[in-house]
């Protein structure tokens, strides 16, 4: 987590993470979460243990002073927007303009706006 106009690394970003899926056969759906996450550290960085390529998950960044960044994390990509919208009682979807990045090794530069 940076700031979007110094780049400089923001310590103590809350992040959420919540893991859903739903069984198109079955017509179950199946949750996880939601997850306080450790806040970033002082270099900005806040870790999600063990993301597979298959898990898709939804992530909310929040900072005083600073838009909220949702996010949904799957297939090693991080799609973020500053707005979501629900689409049923479990799940949303981002509000374009969507930002799409491929992290490296799950890893991946959010950047914070005021």
């Amino acid at each position: 987590m940076v700031d979007a106009d110094t780049d400089q690394p923001l310590r103590g970003v809350s992040t959420v993470w919540r893991e859903d899926s739903f069984h198109l056969l079955s017509g179950h759906y199946f949750g996880n979460g939601p997850m306080q996450l450790r806040a970033s550290n002082e270099d900005g960085i806040v870790h999600l243990r063990s993301p597979r390529k298959d898990i898709q998950g939804g992530l909310v960044f929040a900072f005083p002073g600073y838009r909220t960044n949702y996010g949904i994390y799957g297939g090693g990509q991080l799609h973020l927007a500053d707005k979501i919208q629900r689409t049923g009682p479990y799940f949303y979807e981002l509000v374009p303009p969507v930002k799409t990045m491929t992290g490296t090794n799950h890893t991946f530069l959010v950047r914070m706006k005021k």
